[in-house]
């Protein structure tokens, strides 16, 4: 009786520790394994060196997103379907910045490339122009070379009356 009991126990203890082996062996497998998902995005061609300087006219301002800072038109000019934003990657940002553009219904309508530090985008291309003169500009940060998210922003913008 003795020896079916410890043999009992012998043996649940033993599939206790190949399940804590196994649960440590996965864990760290899938936390060191890369997103087979995720391409890392390009950066964008149009970026230009340097910070735009613009009218009071733009609504152009810095929003302060803890880890960064990015500057950006609130008051969006557009010539055919290219939004001018002016989205700029402050010269003392540690990341690489990209924005999506929604419409009011969360439709993305216009995406840019990654800029670098010390670079801003004049324009982003959209798909369309919302009826409503109403956007919002999601700007995303990542880590340079690693690519992991560094955090996000979103502002509200508005299409210029006077440029439809």
């Amino acid at each position: 009786m003795y020896l079916k009991k410890s043999s009992l126990l012998l043996i649940s203890a033993l599939v206790c520790a190949v399940s804590v082996i196994f649960a440590v062996v996965v864990l760290f497998v899938t936390s060191n394994a890369a997103n087979p998902n995720f391409t890392p995005p390009p950066f964008d061609g149009n970026a230009v060196t340097g910070t735009p300087v613009l009218d009071s006219d733009s609504g152009y301002g810095e929003a302060d997103a803890t880890a960064y800072k990015v500057g950006v038109c609130g008051k969006i000019a557009t010539d055919n379907n290219n939004a001018f934003i002016y989205l700029n990657n402050l010269p003392e940002n540690n990341v690489w910045i990209k924005a999506r553009i929604f419409d009011t219904n969360g439709e993305i309508i216009g995406e840019s490339g990654l800029i670098k530090q010390g670079e801003y985008l004049p324009y982003v291309t959209l798909s369309r122009v919302p009826e409503d003169n109403k956007l919002t500009v999601k700007v995303m940060a990542y880590e340079p070379d690693t690519y992991h998210s560094a955090g996000a922003v979103t502002l509200d913008a508005v299409i210029k009356e006077d440029q439809q």
